[in-house]
């Protein structure tokens, strides 16, 4: 297959985030955006310009911002349900000490959370998938319809699975696994790209994608860069990609805008360094004709990861 090369019309930085040096995902709402960080133990809502931050965990405290390796809950996805009322804080699962999310309500602008244990849920996962502890490393999740969700693992562990993963449930925590399927992404300079989030939108699955020199979902590697690639949401076959600039690593990825043939996007870095700030881009892609759908199957009852 051809793949399409969607075309970057604009890529600028607008916004630095001090407070948020490892920014890992992000959602835009009703015009604010909200992220969250590997490090830190807020959420963080930029509106009209400022930075504003709320609790996502009882003992959270500015004083220690960010967290250091070790005791970092490793926030990494952020899912906004379909009516736009709660925000999933999604975890890694990558350490023991890495399953515990949080629920945001986003009926209140005080934003209140509660805590979401998602073990459980990732141990269904880990059992579907064919993966084990030290495989497992959630970076990302989405809606797909009422009822319907897919996770994103990322696959710098030993097998090197980039997944993602579907389930079918009212209510996250509960759903249950259907089907895994493997994302063929590209390399950078010889360096596999490794998922690091995604959306769906107009029948396609929009991923962004890391290259580091790592086999380890603890430890960071060389960065040669990010990408981002296109799968189709029937098959989850490839249909296209393109190389961001620069060498940032980008770990969030939001839908801003959709027009026809056009997309605008926010994306977040993660510096790996606590003392440089984290970074909000707004990237504006053209997607190319051949960028075709195809949408003869359904794979929710298929697996082929």
């Amino acid at each position: 297959m051809d793949l399409a090369h969607p075309k970057i019309l604009e890529y600028r930085l607008i916004h630095q985030l001090p407070e948020l040096p490892a920014a890992s995902a992000l959602a835009f709402y009703c015009g604010r955006c909200f992220l969250i960080g590997d490090s830190s133990q807020f959420l963080h809502v930029l509106d009209a310009g400022k930075v504003s931050r709320f609790p996502l965990t009882p003992q959270a405290d500015l004083a220690v911002e960010p967290l250091p390796k070790k005791q970092k809950p490793d926030f990494e996805g952020l899912v906004l349900d379909a009516a736009g009322r709660q925000l999933w804080v999604l975890p890694s699962g990558s350490k023991k000490n890495r399953f515990s999310g949080a629920l945001v309500d986003l009926d209140s602008t005080a934003y209140p959370s509660r805590a979401a244990d998602f073990g459980p849920l990732y141990a269904r996962v880990m059992q579907a998938a064919d993966i084990g502890e030290k495989d497992l490393n959630i970076e990302g999740g989405g809606i797909l319809g009422k009822g319907r969700w897919f996770l994103l693992n990322r696959g710098n562990g030993p097998k090197r699975k980039n997944l993602i993963v579907l389930l079918e449930g009212e209510h996250l925590l509960e759903s249950e696994p259907v089907v895994s399927h493997r994302l063929k992404l590209p390399e950078l300079d010889g360096v596999p790209a490794t998922c690091t989030d995604g959306f769906a939108s107009d029948g396609l699955l929009f991923v962004i994608a890391a290259a580091e020199r790592s086999e380890s979902t603890y430890d960071d590697g060389e960065l040669v860069g990010s990408l981002i690639a296109c799968f189709d949401l029937a098959g989850f076959s490839p249909r296209g990609w393109c190389r961001l600039p620069g060498h940032q690593k980008f770990e969030g990825i939001c839908l801003q805008e959709t027009a026809p043939g056009r997309k605008t996007l926010l994306l977040c870095s993660d510096q790996d360094d606590p003392g440089l700030p984290g970074e909000l881009y707004r990237l504006v892609l053209e997607l190319a004709d051949n960028l075709a759908l195809n949408a003869s199957e359904d794979r929710w009852e298929k697996d082929s990861a």
